[in-house]
């Protein structure tokens, strides 16, 4: 499956989420998901995006990370109820997750700086799991829970002037909140395109409803991002 999937594409790209570390810890997660850039079958065509930078060719790079979100401490309990993450993932804790966000948000700021400062101007992509904002990469009915904060950051928000000090990010894609979007903000497209769950004639319970929202628009399994 993994062989035949890698082979439709000239590069496949791996962004960790929360789901790829359910029943095994996170340490075990990573080591499995770098297994794959060395596994024969893929012909060396697959690369992880952990806190990780590939250039595309002498214009385009692409950095990525999971960007685990920050969960505030008013809404922790909230989070331990509503979100599999803490049960599903070994070992795992807000405090856990609260400390990956920091490092993912360092690592962020730190490459973007590094490749602004290079001699040859870059067109940037960043990947990322988790959302850089609530804002617009959200079904607004959600906008209220106090689970939201396990989903996405406020980095659009929290960085606005330092991501818009720098001209050489043209695409965020992200993925986690189940609904497809594209906008622009401080000069970059912030895009989505998640497939998601298919809750039409699911016979899951009521109770995971939250999972399967409507999707603002749908998934294009052909689309594309021209930098």
């Amino acid at each position: 499956m993994r062989a035949s999937q890698c082979a439709q594409f000239d590069r496949v790209f791996l962004v960790l989420g929360n789901h790829e570390f359910y029943g095994i810890s996170r340490e075990d997660g990573l080591k499995a998901a770098n297994a794959l850039e060395v596994e024969p079958q893929l012909l060396g065509k697959l690369s992880v995006l952990n806190q990780s930078r590939v250039d595309i060719n002498r214009r385009v790079t692409i950095i990525g990370c999971t960007l685990w979100s920050y969960i505030p401490k008013e809404y922790q309990l909230w989070v331990r109820m509503k979100v599999a993450d803490l049960s599903r993932i070994n070992d795992w804790t807000v405090e856990n997750h609260n400390t990956e966000h920091l490092q993912d948000v360092q690592w962020l700021q730190q490459e973007i700086h590094n490749i602004s400062l290079e001699e040859d101007r870059r067109d940037l992509i960043i990947v990322t799991h988790h959302a850089p904002s609530a804002t617009k990469t959200v079904d607004p009915k959600h906008n209220s829970n106090p689970w939201g904060s396990a989903f996405c950051s406020d980095l659009l928000e929290s960085q606005s002037q330092i991501l818009a000090r720098f001209k050489i990010i043209h695409h965020w894609i992200f993925g986690h909140t189940h609904w497809n979007t594209k906008f622009r903000q401080h000069g970059m497209i912030i895009s989505s395109n998640q497939l998601g769950y298919d809750s039409r004639g699911s016979r899951a319970p009521r109770f995971f409803n939250y999972w399967f929202p409507q999707s603002g628009q749908d998934f294009v399994i052909t689309k594309t991002a021209k930098v």
